[in-house]
């Protein structure tokens, strides 16, 4: 027995803790929680989705009001917080001259919340302040995939931009890998700095001011050789020359070009280079909805049951009367349809016929290819029909074009 419970306490398991993420410029230390000095993404809605770097002692205006952000130290991501002075009573107090009041006669909250949540290159996209057009994240795990990235690979970028690529490669790389961003602008890349040095990615990435068509990418990274690169520039095929310098054989390199011509012309000079592999896509997302709609049914394929509900239109009201009643108002209804259909064809022989050679037109979404052909076969006056649902749609609209993203194989020498 003792040995038993000597078994059973050395197979108890320890206490339970809330997971963590992994390690990385990314991770949350100390069980997600929210420490002095984190950048954290404020999220109200899909809309409204801000970030503010957490200091002790200080507070942060949003749309809702102001949060003291000594309030956020200490708490876990994802929980939610509700400013100490909100804009809502300041709208009531100029409404009706009086705000609302707790027992202790402070402010209270009537309304509104945040979600506090950790940095991801995600919700980078939508919290960064835009100081150029943005790779979505549906174009940037492309890159990330078609790239071959991994953990400790090296990758360069020309076109820092608003750094929201430059994120997701840092996550694909992190934490021993090296991501080299060029920018040209200089006060993008100031920007751009202060961005990475918040968010703690300085030993990821490395961001310099130069111009990659006349001075290339550096002969530091040329001496280290980079897995992969990734050029968003206007003309590509300038730095495709400097890009062969950088890539060991075989690495990886992709172009994003908005215009098909420029994709012509990079794909030319890739193949001129000795490229291999040369192909280019483009990311358009579809969506689909999820509806009713009405579908006929031939009477070939109905069961008694649907019948029955042919012969009641209005749908059953409940109990064995009400049933009862459904049919025979039904079975009333359809003798009265068939009545004034009978007068309709005496009255214009030729147009029935006429209606009657040319099969029953219905679209290609709403009936099956068997139905069709019954359709076809059997005369108008044989068929019945009831409504059906059918509820993956496609919508009629879908996100326009965005960009051509061009893929390659370096050359071996």
């Amino acid at each position: 027995m003792a040995a038993v419970e000597k078994n059973l306490t050395l197979e108890a398991p320890a206490s339970e803790e809330p997971a963590h993420r992994e390690s990385g410029p990314f991770a949350c230390d100390d069980k997600d929680i929210i420490k002095d000095g984190d950048l954290v993404v404020v999220f109200e809605n899909h809309t409204s989705i801000t970030k503010v770097k957490v200091k002790r002692g200080e507070t942060f205006e949003h749309r809702l009001g102001t949060f003291d952000l000594d309030h956020f130290v200490g708490k876990r991501y994802g929980s939610r917080v509700q400013p100490m002075r909100n804009n809502m009573n300041q709208r009531k107090r100029a409404r009706t001259g009086r705000a609302s009041r707790g027992e202790s006669g402070a402010l209270v909250q009537v309304g509104g919340y945040a979600t506090l949540l950790p940095l991801t290159p995600e919700l980078w996209c939508d919290a960064v302040s835009r100081r150029t057009a943005i790779m979505f994240p549906l174009d940037n795990a492309m890159v990330v995939s078609h790239l071959h990235l991994k953990p400790g690979s090296v990758v360069v970028e020309s076109g820092t931009g608003s750094g929201c690529l430059t994120n997701f490669l840092a996550r694909a790389v992190a934490p021993h890998g090296r991501v080299h961003t060029f920018e040209f602008n200089k006060a993008r890349v100031d920007a751009a700095k202060l961005d990475f040095a918040a968010a703690k990615l300085d030993d990821v990435v490395c961001c310099t001011h130069a111009n990659v068509y006349e001075n290339g990418f550096g002969a530091e990274v040329e001496s280290t050789k980079a897995d992969a690169v990734f050029l968003d520039l206007p003309a590509p095929w300038l730095a495709l020359p400097h890009a062969v310098k950088v890539l060991r054989p075989f690495g990886r390199i992709c172009t994003f070009s908005p215009c098909i011509e420029q994709v012509q012309r990079t794909a030319a000079k890739m193949a001129k280079l000795g490229f291999s592999s040369i192909m280019t896509l483009e990311c358009l997302p579809r969506e689909f909805r999820i509806t009713k709609i009405k579908t006929t049914v031939p009477v070939v394929f109905q069961t008694e049951e649907e019948k029955a509900i042919v012969r009641r239109p209005g749908g059953s009201r409940g109990g064995a009367n009400a049933e009862a009643d459904d049919v025979a108002k039904g079975e009333a209804d359809e003798d009265a349809n068939k009545a004034a259909a009978a007068q309709r064809k005496r009255a214009r022989p030729e147009r029935k016929q006429r209606q009657d050679m040319r099969p029953f037109q219905t679209s290609s979404l709403e009936t099956s290819v068997a139905a069709v052909i019954d359709q076809c076969a059997r005369p108008m006056q044989e068929k019945e029909f009831i409504t059906a649902d059918r509820v993956i749609l496609p919508f009629d609209r879908q996100k326009g074009h965005t960009g051509y993203l061009t893929f390659a194989y370096a050359p071996f020498k």
